[in-house]
């Protein structure tokens, strides 16, 4: 790698400790990271969207020190670490995860855990989050078709149940099939976008009709944690919040993700979504 980020003295709160009543009250933690990436595109760039955002890493460890209790901070650290490999494109993480106050009694500075991991083989490509519809001809079929193409090219690791939800602007057409997967890919943004839009011309896609039918739609909602503004794509998408269609099926698989720019997760964002729209199960994964 010819690069390495380092953020030092991340303050989160948490709940960690062996004895029961110390997990039960929330405590200080203290992370220091060492980000392992090549950030030769990013200073040719001067573009975060090639780079790490470090909020983003900051929301990452917080969302994993809220999630749960913990009893040992090595369970914590490695959920943290974990959590970086798979939402940023890093080559490798060093972690430092210090509880200030915990042994303060007995004259102990701080208690803490180092750990180092590293992206194992064959899994250093990016997780991205697709919206998937159809309101032509057999929508399930479309899907189908469509979920099969994309694993000819990524690897498809998590795919949420099927929904049945109304028409958004254009109302005088079927309701649609709606699902939302998680994929990982070595493709960049604007590779990845062209990649699912020949998916849909291969599919018959015309787009002739704002919001019009559809045989197949092919959406980026999430990209490995990040932000992207490219033209033709913006990522995550500016009504995101607002689409029940995509946050009902995509909270199924990733409902503690936080998104970028809102600093909520799906399922936040899902449930604030409620009642904005008709919207249906349709079956459960596979379909």
């Amino acid at each position: 790698m010819s690069g390495t980020i380092h953020l030092r003295g991340v303050r989160l709160m948490g709940h960690v400790g062996v004895p029961a009543e110390e997990r039960a009250r929330p405590q200080e933690l203290i992370a220091d990271v060492e980000l392992d990436i090549d950030i030769r595109r990013a200073a040719a760039s001067d573009d975060v969207g090639d780079t790490v955002d470090y909020a983003l890493v900051r929301d990452a460890l917080h969302a994993v020190a809220a999630r749960r209790s913990y009893a040992l901070i090595e369970t914590l650290a490695e959920a943290m670490a974990q959590e970086i490999l798979r939402c940023f494109p890093v080559a490798g993480v060093r972690l430092l995860v210090r509880k200030p106050q915990a042994l303060a009694h007995l004259g102990v500075e701080w208690p803490g855990v180092e750990i180092v991991r590293t992206r194992k083989a064959g899994r250093g490509m990016t997780d991205v989050y697709l919206a998937l519809g159809s309101n032509v001809g057999d929508p399930r079929a479309n899907l189908r078709a469509a979920l099969a193409a994309l694993g000819r090219e990524c690897e498809v690791e998590a795919v949420s149940s099927l929904w049945r939800t109304e028409p958004v602007g254009y109302l005088d057409q079927s309701w649609f099939l709606n699902a939302a997967a998680r994929v990982k890919t070595e493709r960049r943004p604007a590779e990845m976008l062209a990649f699912l839009q020949g998916i849909e011309a291969a599919m018959g896609r015309e787009r002739t009709i704002p919001n019009g039918p559809r045989t197949i739609d092919l959406d980026i909602l999430l990209w490995s944690g990040g932000t992207i503004a490219e033209d033709g794509l913006r990522v995550p998408h500016p009504r995101l919040h607002e689409r029940l269609f995509v946050l009902e099926p995509l909270a199924e698989i990733a409902a503690d993700v936080v998104v970028p720019g809102l600093g909520r997760t799906v399922a936040e964002l899902r449930a604030a979504a409620s009642g904005a729209m008709r919207i249906e199960w349709a079956g459960a994964a596979p379909w």
